[in-house]
């Protein structure tokens, strides 16, 4: 159940993108997911973005940046022991956060995918939890 959870959370924290194959899909990979340090997890989360937004080279690294420092904080605070109440809040604080310092350095079509991707993400997580 912990592990479903933090998958969850780091899942939503991140705004992962759905469809993404590098993503854990079973409980199985879930673990692996989890054990994978701030920096492994910010490459996937990069490698996708730049797969679907078509990064320049200097855009992917910037985000890659902002991906690893935002991976650690969500260690940081994923470790305090929070009520899982204050943690989503915390989680959700720290992703709007990162969500605002990547939108930066975005362009207007890059934007427009990053939201529907993300709006995308949402549903798919609110589907999944009403079965």
């Amino acid at each position: 159940m912990k592990t479903i959870l933090f998958l969850l959370i780091t899942t939503f924290s991140i705004s992962i993108y759905a469809g993404n194959d590098s993503l854990p899909k079973t409980k199985e990979n879930a673990k692996e997911f989890k054990d994978k340090t701030p920096d492994e997890r910010a490459k996937s989360i990069t490698d996708m973005m730049n797969e679907k937004l078509k990064l320049s080279s200097t855009q992917y690294k910037s985000i890659y940046d902002i991906n690893v420092k935002y991976a650690k904080l969500n260690d940081a605070i994923f470790n305090k022991g929070y009520s899982k109440m204050k943690l989503l809040s915390n989680l959700k604080s720290i992703n709007l956060e990162r969500e605002k310092e990547i939108l930066v350095l975005l362009d207007e079509k890059q934007k427009e995918i990053f939201q529907q991707e993300k709006s995308a993400m949402i549903s798919q997580f609110k589907s999944s939890k009403k079965k």
